[in-house]
């Protein structure tokens, strides 16, 4: 039906209304126009200006028409949100200093900074506790950092919220630690919930209940998608987990071979998903005393698969999470004795749920990373250089260190040595050799005559990774030798200083064996877990290098080069992968019909110019 004039008139009127009545980022500027004319530093403020419209730009928007909102100024422009390939008109330097003072001025406005400055300069219980903790032997020189979730992140989030030590319940604590804005805020309140914890539990700190009188436990971190689960459902998904975990018992050796623990950790989330939408559709109660006999039912399971569905229809899951969790959880049935026929006529009546060529697609995140490495040559020779970066500030570390009296290393410094090394050791390996997986990386061992690393002569290593321990079960093999790209020297370099860095229990100083290229640095008889590394990488990548991309992308950045270089050598990229050509294709085809979808328009325009036209 059409609206009337009148009707229309109201509508337009009702929009402007809420438009004006809308707080905009044009309020920041007329703050800073205010503090100048009251005599504060004029450069500085007309800086922050400067600095507002400069990030706005970068979201194709202006102080009118940009949200006042300091979450939403979080989320768009985040600490580590700098990316060379979205933002090429700014560095690193430049986003981190327009964030620090566009951040500080919204903060004014709002009045955030205000009640900041008061509670930081508070003096209550907060002070005195405080005070007792600083003086406890346990907490001085180094040890004094333990103490800043404390007096730093739990003091000041308590205080704005009104609460003092002996007001600070254990449900308080969670309720700061759930409102926090970002997940270094969230893993200080965990801190502070298990120090406190270890506090109370003391004998000889006894006096901490002189202010914290309720008893604290420990926040345990969450997965990804929080899943309010009671803590006996949580315990029998943690056994089903160890369950699904064994891959095969050795009876030589009389223990079991296990997935890896990213592997492990991904059945215990898709357990978790699932008993959560057993919960939501009301076919197992939280009193429970099992949860078999609801795993067990045919409609039960049905009802779960279809709330699963509808999380992925109204957006709460990505089409990739739905495919990779109902793709994990036959296997996880099938290892713990549960009947799986009818949980897999069930997932293979769903297309939502099927692996289909459209659901492995690159996103669109990965394609603009690869296209900026297509389209920029200077951002393509940082991308295949990315390991002379961390290796220099590494090397001017050691170099520091040597130049002192006893020539060591400090704790901390030895740390980033091994952080920036190992970076350049993947990126060296992954341009110099071949683009192998992040846990086949992880998995290279250079000791002993099974060694996947092998030094064969001084300018030559050879690579081997097992086909047993490949996705598609074929085997890589990869020469990295000396050139002016340096990644074999930075191969031996790893080797030579930052390796042994590994190999020195920090407790004793004695020595340690380890047959891992990159051990665990709290075990060297273990791999350095993927999560760590991966944490290493991002930031070293951003901070160092000034590129922004996760392991797995510097692989398909890597393939994307090479299919849109060379089309016509598939089966030769597909070999340095370590996968099928029709995998090649179904990833990187995207590279030449962007292409070809350019030149069928430049080609149809081209015809407008043609003369002779009747």
């Amino acid at each position: 039906m059409f609206q009337s004039l009148d009707e229309l008139i109201a509508d337009a009127e009702a929009t402007v209304a809420a438009e004006t009545s809308r707080r905009v980022m044009t309020e920041v500027e007329d703050m800073l126009d205010r503090e100048i004319a009251e005599g504060k530093s004029e450069s500085s403020r007309q800086r922050a200006k400067s600095a507002l419209r400069s990030l706005l730009r970068v979201r194709n928007l202006t102080p009118e028409t940009a949200d006042l909102d300091i979450e939403w100024f979080d989320e768009n422009f985040p600490l580590d949100g700098w990316d060379p390939v979205s933002m090429p008109t700014l560095t690193q330097d430049s986003y981190l200093d327009y964030r620090k003072r566009v951040r500080a001025a919204i903060e004014r406005v709002l009045g955030i900074a205000q009640k900041r400055d008061a509670a930081r300069s508070a003096r209550d219980a907060w002070t005195d506790m405080g005070a007792w903790l600083k003086a406890c032997p346990e907490f001085e020189g180094l040890g004094s950092r333990r103490l800043i979730p404390v007096t730093s992140t739990l003091t000041m989030g308590a205080r704005q919220g009104g609460f003092q030590p002996d007001g600070t319940t254990d449900e308080v604590f969670r309720c700061l630690h759930g409102a926090a804005r970002d997940s270094g805020t969230r893993e200080s309140y965990r801190n502070a919930s298990a120090l406190i914890a270890d506090l109370q539990a003391n004998p000889e700190r006894a006096e901490i209940w002189t202010w914290m009188r309720h008893p604290i436990s420990p926040i345990r971190a969450e997965p990804t998608r929080t899943y309010d689960l009671p803590d006996h459902f949580l315990d029998e998904i943690e056994e089903m987990t160890k369950i699904a975990a064994r891959l095969r018992y050795v009876t030589v050796k009389e223990t079991w071979v296990h997935v890896a623990e990213k592997t492990r950790d991904n059945y215990r989330n898709t357990l978790r998903a699932m008993v959560s939408a057993l919960l939501a559709t009301g076919h197992i109660s939280p009193q429970a005393n099992s949860l078999r006999p609801a795993l067990e039912d045919a409609e039960a399971l049905a009802a779960a698969l279809r709330e699963w569905l509808k999380w992925l229809t109204q957006g709460q899951w990505a089409a990739s999470t739905a495919v990779r969790y109902t793709g994990r959880l036959p296997c996880i049935f099938e290892r713990n004795d549960l009947e799986t026929s009818e949980l897999k006529r069930l997932i293979e009546e769903v297309d939502e749920f099927h692996d289909s060529l459209e659901k492995r697609e690159m996103n669109e995140e990965t394609k603009a990373f690869c296209r900026a490495l297509i389209e920029r040559p200077g951002f393509r020779s940082d991308f295949l250089l990315s390991h002379v970066e961390p290796r220099k500030a590494a090397e001017k570390i050691l170099k520091r260190a040597k130049s002192r009296r006893n020539g060591k290393l400090m704790p901390n410094e030895a740390t980033l040595v091994r952080q920036l090394g190992t970076v350049a050791l993947f990126s060296a390996i992954e341009c110099g050799g071949a683009p192998i997986r992040v846990t086949n990386f992880l998995g290279i061992t250079c000791i002993g005559t099974g060694a996947w690393l092998k030094r064969i002569s001084k300018d030559r290593f050879e690579l081997t990774v097992p086909a047993a321990h490949t996705k598609n079960k074929k085997r890589i093999w990869a020469p990295i030798e000396a050139s002016r790209e340096r990644y074999h020297d930075t191969v031996r370099w790893y080797l030579e200083y930052v390796r042994p860095l590994y190999l020195i229990d920090p407790s004793t100083g004695k020595s340690l064996d380890s047959c891992y290229l990159v051990p665990k640095v709290t075990d060297p008889t273990q791999p350095l877990p993927y999560d760590t590394f991966r944490g290493w990488f991002l930031k070293i990548m951003r901070d160092v290098c000034g590129i922004v991309c996760t392991p797995h992308n510097f692989r398909h950045g890597q393939a994307s080069l090479l299919y849109h270089d060379n089309p016509g050598l598939l089966r030769t990229i597909a070999r340095r992968l370590g996968d099928t050509e029709q995998t090649v294709v179904e990833n990187y085809a995207w590279v030449h019909e962007e292409i070809e979808a350019e030149r069928g328009q430049a080609a149809l325009v081209a015809m407008i110019q043609k003369k002779g036209r009747r």
